[in-house]
């Protein structure tokens, strides 16, 4: 087994940390990533958050008429904010935040939100995954650092 200097450790943790600090960027956009990817997953099993941090509850019912129309048109009566699921497909991780793309889809996200709907918040086991996440490939990073 190789031996190292106090010195030598020094240099390669100051240099380690260099490299970090150069791929902050990088893991801020993976965290969004997979938080844009874990509200997408939960808001389609009719899963909603009020706010960062709160605990994830179950979409508000929609209403009977709007029920019966999906009915008509073979559609579930689950409220999952996913209709055409168009507008969660345009949940995306942009400039390191989540978003909806699009101005159409921001408006429906919106009018969720407004009408007991909300979804783009992280419940906070949904944060604690999003920070393991990033633990992991920090460590994967430092175990290939050479």
């Amino acid at each position: 087994m190789a031996t190292i200097t106090i010195d030598q450790l020094q240099k390669k943790l100051k240099k380690a940390a260099k490299a970090l600090v150069k791929q902050a960027d990088k893991y801020e956009a993976l965290a969004a990533e997979e938080s844009a990817r874990l509200i997408k997953e939960r808001t389609k099993r009719g899963f909603g958050v009020e706010k960062d941090g709160a605990s994830k509850k179950k979409l508000k019912k929609l209403s009977p008429a709007y029920i019966k129309q999906r009915k008509r048109e073979g559609l579930t009566a689950k409220s999952r904010l996913g209709r055409t699921d168009e507008m969660l497909d345009n949940v995306k991780a942009k400039k390191n935040k989540v978003v909806v793309d699009g101005q159409r889809n921001k408006e429906l996200a919106e009018i969720a939100e407004d009408t007991g709907r909300p979804f783009l918040h992280l419940s906070k086991p949904e944060k604690k995954k999003v920070t393991e996440f990033i633990k992991d490939k920090v460590r994967e990073f430092l175990a290939n650092f050479q």
